[in-house]
C-alpha cells in the first residue's frame, strides 16, 4: 500500500482573474485539469523545497 506524507503544503489562495494571468506569464508549464467550474485553475511551481 502506498502511503503519502505531505511535507510542505502552502494551502490554496484565491487570486483575481488578471492577477492569475500576470502570475502565469512566468510559468514553466500550464496544466489543464479538466475542471469545469468557472475559474477552477491552479498554479504549480517547479523547484526544490529547502528543509
Amino acid at each position: 500500500m502506498l502511503k503519502l506524507r505531505i511535507i510542505f503544503s502552502p494551502g490554496v489562495v484565491r487570486v483575481e482573474w488578471f492577477d492569475f494571468y500576470d502570475q502565469v506569464k512566468e510559468a514553466y508549464t500550464v496544466v489543464m485539469s479538466g475542471e469545469m467550474r468557472k475559474y477552477g485553475n491552479i498554479i504549480l511551481k517547479k523547484g526544490v523545497i529547502n528543509r
